[in-house]
């Protein structure tokens, strides 16, 4: 993997991490660890089969908003599913 990006904090309660492979400037693969409910791990496995093919700078663009117009709502109390991995997509940083 090329790239990580985190939201929230591994070790301090719920956390999303995101890891990328990059090919010619375009995400090849993507993979993520998480310690939250099966709503985060949902959209973890959505969001990881979207970016593939996509452009690695155009991620850190997207926000929870348009995770949330992109995948679609989530159940109350559980906007945390959309808000990490939008943090994540945002500090992504090459290795």
């Amino acid at each position: 993997m090329n790239y990580v990006g985190i939201g929230g904090e591994p070790g301090e309660g719920r956390y999303f991490v995101l890891r990328v492979a990059e090919k010619e400037a375009l995400v090849a693969e993507a993979t993520f660890e998480s310690n939250g409910c099966i709503v985060i791990t949902a959209v973890g496995q959505w969001l990881c089969q979207f970016i593939l093919g996509r452009k690695v700078s155009l991620l850190t663009q997207l926000d929870s908003n348009d995770l949330r117009v992109l995948y679609g709502t989530v159940p109350e109390g559980k906007e945390y599913a959309l808000f990490l991995p939008a943090e994540a997509l945002k500090n992504l940083k090459p290795l």
